[in-house]
């Protein structure tokens, strides 16, 4: 009954977006073609133009989830039916929030958006992770520039969302990013897994997003502090568990 109480604008964005849904799912089974790539970039680029202004807070995001998907496609063509599917209807899922129809379905959009950002941010990783163990070491080095300039546009686009005061907003972004940069090199140097380095990055990305929303609405206190930092202990040790050390 909701769906049919639904604005003539609302169902051209559900349309929009099954439409996208489609096509990701034929240029997961057929990435070899790239006609179906092609059709998937145009939806892609329909449905962020007719997004409204408000929305295109989020193009960055936006545009990562799109490159993300090509990626992720071209990287399970030996994988199960099933699994591919899986992943068709994850892509599709994330399409339907960074779309705007979060706003739609949901009473609190922008805690699904934020929750979209680091799944987007951790699935980004593991895809990064992804391409350097499969690629040459020296090529470690050419992507790293990629990893600083996605960290800088999300991490940007995060402190954009909560303030109008844009002071220092390159800044900020560019020194966060480097921080994780630099980690994510240091994490390649140890025995830890590639679930393992992408856990650590994300649990770090979400512990300084908290903290920099906090900091931008004024509320961030001594408690909410070291709240995160006994979450962030915890979970690191966890995650170092996991790895094989030897002397």
């Amino acid at each position: 009954m909701y769906l049919l109480s639904l604005k003539p604008a609302a169902w051209r964005w559900v349309s929009k977006t099954l439409l996208t849904a489609s096509s990701i799912v034929l240029a997961f089974f057929y990435p070899s073609s790239l006609v179906f790539w092609a059709i998937l970039l145009i939806f892609a680029v329909r449905s962020y133009l007719s997004q409204l202004e408000e929305r295109k807070l989020y193009k960055s995001s936006f545009w990562l989830l799109f490159i993300l998907t090509v990626l992720t496609g071209s990287l399970i063509q030996k994988e199960t039916i099933i699994f591919k599917l899986f992943l068709a209807i994850f892509f599709s899922a994330m399409f339907f929030i960074k779309t705007g129809l979060g706003n739609l379905f949901f009473s609190r959009p922008k805690v699904i958006y934020d929750f979209f950002n680091s799944v987007l941010v951790i699935t980004g990783v593991f895809v990064g992770l992804k391409l350097i163990h499969n690629l040459p070491p020296g090529f470690f080095w050419s992507i790293l520039p990629l990893y600083f300039l996605v960290f800088f546009l999300i991490f940007k686009e995060v402190i954009a969302l909560e303030t109008s005061n844009r002071h220092h907003l390159n800044i900020v972004s560019a020194s966060l990013s480097f921080i994780i940069g630099n980690i994510l090199i240091i994490l390649l140097l140890l025995p830890l897994n590639i679930f393992g380095q992408t856990g650590f990055i994300g649990l770090l990305f979400i512990i300084l997003k908290n903290l920099i929303k906090r900091h931008k609405n004024g509320t961030l206190t001594a408690k909410f502090c070291l709240t995160q930092a006994s979450i962030f202990v915890v979970l690191t040790l966890l995650i170092f568990g996991t790895a094989t050390w030897s002397i």
